[in-house]
């Protein structure tokens, strides 16, 4: 117990002192760094407005009240503001790949996963993530439909991050088998942006395919749902397992990827 506790201190130590240092890179620029925090913000306040405007003049939306989609939409950008802060490094991956700078994780002693999927805390994601965390708290109890519901909101909230993170290894894991990341990260956000409303709002069989096949609904529309009184704990079980299973999947082609690399200089 006493090796693995001091591994995980060592870890947390080291992913301090890298995000330190990319908080002074990303506040370098004073200026750049505000427009981007504003900029953020304007773009989640004037969707928000538009979801309540036209909410109010209709009464609802697929039988949701303006303030469960208000509601919908800050877990979305909890789960999507919350993997950009914490993954944003994977974003510049490619470059370090093609240029040799992943070589030397591999000699170092900090496991080369983990140092290329937490290369330091994004400070401008997560300014605006804890107003978003806070606003959803003040929101809850004007939407919660039990206890028991709200366990299963965070059950399943934790349950996005785990799969947001097993999409992030898959893109890694790309990065290394093909020198591609910039197209799957784009792919991956198109993907998700679609969970900024109730996946029930899109026709069959799209709402199908993303709600369970490309499981965007179980990471962005569930979590909400279930704090509705929607989703039962049988399926927040199964969601979970699904998480956890591709989570495993994911280290799973790490791994491949990772025996199939031949560094820069090779």
């Amino acid at each position: 117990m006493k090796p693995m506790v001091n591994n995980i201190n060592k870890y947390i130590k080291v992913y301090w002192l890298i995000s330190k240092s990319a908080i002074v890179s990303a506040l370098d620029s004073r200026y750049g760094a505000v427009l981007f925090i504003l900029g953020k913000i304007v773009r989640i306040s004037t969707f928000t407005y538009f979801m309540y405007v036209l909410v109010t003049h209709s009464n609802s939306l697929m039988g949701y009240s303006a303030k469960q989609l208000i509601f919908f939409l800050l877990t979305f950008n909890i789960g999507d503001t919350g993997s950009q802060f914490l993954f944003r490094d994977v974003y510049r991956f490619r470059s370090r790949v093609i240029n040799g700078e992943i070589d030397g994780y591999f000699i170092k002693p900090i496991n080369v996963l983990a140092r290329s999927l937490l290369g330091g805390l994004d400070v401008m994601d997560f300014i605006v993530f804890v107003p978003l965390v806070i606003t959803t708290i003040m929101l809850i109890p004007q939407v919660i439909n039990s206890g028991l519901s709200l366990f299963l909101y965070l059950v399943l909230l934790v349950n996005s991050f785990v799969i947001s993170t097993a999409f992030h290894i898959f893109i890694l894991g790309m990065g290394i088998a093909t020198n591609e990341v910039e197209l799957a990260v784009f792919i991956y956000r198109d993907l998700t942006s679609l969970g900024k409303i109730p996946l029930d709002v899109y026709k069959y069989p799209i709402n199908t395919i993303f709600s369970y096949i490309i499981p965007i609904g179980i990471m962005m529309t569930f979590p909400a749902k279930a704090l509705f009184g929607q989703v039962s704990i049988l399926f927040t079980m199964l969601y979970l397992a699904f998480g956890i299973m591709l989570y495993i999947i994911s280290l799973k082609y790490w791994d491949f990827a990772v025996k199939k690399y031949s560094s820069a200089s090779s």
